[in-house]
């Protein structure tokens, strides 16, 4: 029987050695993905293969610009690409 916690540890190990391509099923975004304009931090953090928690640091120490929408942070691509290159 596999228990959640192993499930997610599979799914990691998978992520990590480049199992997972197909970003619907919640994986990284397969390469050549196209950046959407407007993305969420969990989106955001697919993209540049880091943790929603460092995309949230980046945006509350002011060097990634975000838009708060009542509870939630929306990200636009020309941010999200400006903070790379910086």
């Amino acid at each position: 029987m596999v228990t959640p916690m192993r499930a997610q540890y599979c799914l990691m190990g998978q992520a990590l050695q480049g199992g997972m391509q197909n970003t619907s099923a919640g994986g990284a975004p397969a390469a050549g993905a196209k950046m959407p304009d407007i993305m969420t931090p969990a989106e955001a953090a697919q993209f540049m293969k880091v943790t929603e928690d460092d995309i949230m640091a980046s945006i509350t120490d002011g060097s990634l610009k975000a838009k708060k929408v009542g509870k939630a942070y929306r990200i636009s691509k020309d941010n999200l690409e400006s903070f790379m290159n910086s």
